[in-house]
């Protein structure tokens, strides 16, 4: 009888239903997570995506990820977005655009891109070190896939360009 009481209290305490939730983040903040990372330039102001749009969004210029000597190639680039409405966060989003195939320009847009994801993650789970860890080992190792992390999915993907000139990564946090 004991030992059924433990597996039933341990099965609804690991029920999703009793996982931590991370609430969304205020849209202005969530701009902002990426402010002090130098290679992030200063996010556009929180508002409608179009005039009366119900969709707000904000964003980075694109930073340009220069590589020595790749002669003519174009850089690869990284940018930051956050979507949602007026008052609630739905959408983080990192984007790179990788032009340059040469490996050390391919390793350098990593390594921004592994440490812009690894800060978002930071300040959005801040209670869950070791998921955010095995998320970012995963990245590290070129792993993508989706992730459950209190209450949010938390996604990387690999998008090969139709012209097979270059490809995307992104890394998205969405409510789950």
């Amino acid at each position: 009888m004991i030992k059924k009481s433990i597996f039933l209290l341990l099965s609804v305490i690991a029920s999703s239903s009793f996982a931590a939730n991370t609430p969304a983040p205020v849209p202005s903040d969530a701009c902002h997570f990426l402010s002090k990372m130098p290679f992030i330039k200063t996010p556009s102001t929180y508002k409608p995506y179009s005039e009366g749009s119900e969709d707000y969004t904000c964003g980075t210029p694109y930073f340009e990820i220069e590589t020595p000597n790749s002669g003519d190639t174009l850089n690869n680039n990284i940018a930051y977005y956050v979507s949602g409405d007026e008052t609630k966060t739905k959408k983080l989003m990192l984007m790179l655009n990788m032009n340059n195939q040469d490996p050390d320009a391919v390793k350098i847009a990593k390594s921004y891109f592994i440490n812009g994801s690894f800060e978002i993650m930071k300040k959005m789970f801040p209670t869950s070190p070791g998921k955010v860890a095995r998320i970012v080992g995963s990245l590290t190792d070129g792993k993508y896939g989706e992730y459950a992390v209190d209450g949010w999915k938390v996604s990387s993907e690999k998008k090969v360009w139709p012209t097979g000139r270059g490809y995307e990564l992104r890394f998205t946090v969405t409510p789950d």
